[in-house]
C-alpha cells in the first residue's frame, strides 16, 4: 500500500497545474534530468500540456529544440563536448501561462585535465639581451603561474582556460648565465603541472679558449722551421691550458697518437712524420646543464722547404656527452715558407668550425691530426702512404681554439 502512495505522490509532483485555468504541464520519466558524458550528445524528452508553453536553456552549450503538438510535445537536447575538466549543469525552464515554471537539469561530466605548452616550447635558450617569450598554453583547468623574479607576464594578465598565446618578458642578463623555470600548475586536485626551462647565457660565454700566446718567443715564427722549438711538455714553468692526449695500448701502440706538439712563436705545430697525434681539451666544467656549442680553430697543412706537402686530415669528436655535426676536415691551406709572406694563421681560409649538441660539464673535445686508425693499426697503416696521398707526413699548424655556447 505504501508503494502505491509513493507513486501517486511522485505523479502529483510531475504535474504542474492551475485550478483556476485548468492548465497543466507534465514531464514524464525525467524527474532526475539528463546525464551526459564529457563528449556530449543528444537526448529526447516529452512534455504533456494543454497550454501554450516555452522551453528554454540557460547555457549556450546546451541547446534545446521543441516540436510542439496538441497536448503531447517532444523536445531534443543537444549538448556540446565539454572541453574543460569541470562538471557543468544547465537548466531547462518550461513555462506556460497559468502554470508554475518547471525545471529540468542537464548535467555533463568533466573532461580529462589538460595543461600543456606548444611543441618545442619546453626549453628556451636566450642571449644576454632582454627578450620576449611566446608560449602557446592549452588548458582546461584553472592555472597558477610561478615565475623567477627576472621573468614576468604583462600586468593584469592571467592564464585562462582554452588555447591561448601569452607573452612573457625576460630581463637583460647582468652576469654570464642563469636558469629559471616558468611553472604552470592546476589549482584543483588534478595535479597537472608543466615546467618551461629558460636559460639565459651571455653570447660571449667562453667555455674553453687557447690562443697559444703562452708559446710567444718559445719557437720559430715559420711552421717548417725548427730552430729554438720546444716540445710543449718541456716548456719549463710556462703555464698553458691543461690539454691531454689519448693513450693507446696494444699492438702498434708505439706509433699510436703521442703528445708531439712543438712550439712556434704564438702557435703550435703537431706531431712527427708518419705518426698521428691528438689533443684533448680539459672537461668543460663551466657548462651548467646541457648546452650546444660552437667550436672554432685555425689550422694549416704542413709544407717543408722542399715543397712537399703534409697530410691533410683533422678529425674531431666528443669524449663524454655530446655529438659533433662534422667529424673531419680537409685542411688544404698551407703554411707560409717566408717571413715576409702573410702568416698562415692570419688568413681567412685557416679558420674552421663545427658545432656540438648535448654537451655537459663532462664533455671534452678531441682534435686528431692525421689519418684516423684503430689502436692496433697505427704501425702498419701509417708506415705506408694512404691511397691517393702523395705524402703521409702528418705535421700541421694549429692555433686559436675557442669553445662558446651556440644560441642558434
Amino acid at each position: 500500500m505504501r508503494r502505491y502512495i509513493l507513486i501517486l505522490f511522485a505523479s502529483i509532483l510531475a504535474v504542474a497545474c492551475s485550478k483556476e485555468t485548468g492548465s497543466y504541464i507534465d514531464i514524464p520519466s525525467i524527474s532526475e534530468g539528463f546525464e551526459f558524458g564529457y563528449e556530449g550528445g543528444k537526448s529526447l524528452g516529452t512534455i504533456l500540456t494543454n497550454a501554450d508553453f516555452d522551453l528554454v536553456s540557460d547555457s549556450p552549450w546546451c541547446i534545446v529544440t521543441c516540436y510542439k503538438d496538441n497536448k503531447v510535445s517532444n523536445f531534443r537536447v543537444d549538448v556540446e563536448e565539454n572541453l574543460y575538466a569541470v562538471k557543468r549543469v544547465a537548466t531547462l525552464t518550461v513555462s506556460a501561462e497559468g502554470c508554475e515554471d518547471r525545471y529540468i537539469k542537464v548535467r555533463q561530466a568533466a573532461a580529462a585535465p589538460i595543461l600543456s605548452v606548444g611543441a618545442g616550447q619546453s626549453t628556451f635558450t636566450l642571449n644576454q639581451n632582454s627578450a620576449e617569450i611566446l608560449l602557446d598554453i592549452t588548458s582546461n583547468v584553472d592555472v597558477k603561474v610561478t615565475l623567477p623574479d627576472w621573468i614576468s607576464l604583462a600586468e593584469g594578465v592571467e592564464v585562462e582556460m582554452g588555447k591561448n598565446t601569452y607573452k612573457f618578458f625576460v630581463d637583460a642578463l647582468s652576469g654570464n648565465y642563469r636558469v629559471g623555470n616558468i611553472v604552470l600548475e592546476s589549482t584543483d586536485d588534478s595535479g597537472m603541472k608543466t615546467v618551461v626551462s629558460v636559460k639565459q647565457v651571455s653570447s660571449e660565454m667562453v667555455y674553453f679558449q687557447d690562443d697559444f700566446s703562452w708559446t710567444a718567443g718559445l719557437g720559430p715564427a715559420l711552421c717548417h722551421a725548427s730552430t729554438g722549438e720546444k716540445r710543449w711538455d718541456g716548456c719549463g714553468d710556462v703555464e698553458h691550458p691543461a690539454w691531454t692526449t689519448t693513450v693507446f695500448t696494444g699492438a702498434g701502440s708505439a706509433d699510436a697518437p703521442t703528445p708531439a706538439a712543438w712550439t712556434r712563436d704564438g702557435y703550435i705545430r703537431l706531431n712527427y712524420a708518419k705518426k698521428p697525434s691528438n689533443l684533448v681539451t680539459p672537461k668543460l666544467d663551466k657548462i651548467e646543464g646541457t648546452v650546444n656549442l660552437d667550436v672554432s680553430f685555425r689550422a694549416c697543412r704542413y709544407r717543408n722547404s722542399g715543397g712537399a706537402d703534409g697530410y691533410h686530415e683533422i678529425h674531431v669528436s666528443c669524449i663524454g656527452p655530446g655529438t659533433v655535426n662534422q667529424e673531419s676536415f680537409s685542411v688544404d691551406n698551407l703554411n707560409n715558407l717566408n717571413a715576409d709572406e702573410p702568416h698562415w694563421y692570419t688568413l681567412d681560409e685557416s679558420l674552421y668550425s663545427f658545432k656540438v649538441t648535448g654537451a655537459t660539464a663532462e664533455t671534452q673535445i678531441e682534435f686528431h691530426f692525421g689519418p684516423r686508425r684503430s689502436a692496433g693499426d697505427y704501425n702498419t697503416n701509417l708506415s705506408v702512404t694512404p691511397a691517393g696521398e702523395a705524402n703521409c707526413n702528418s705535421r700541421m699548424g694549429f692555433d686559436d681554439v675557442k669553445i662558446t655556447i651556440d644560441l642558434n
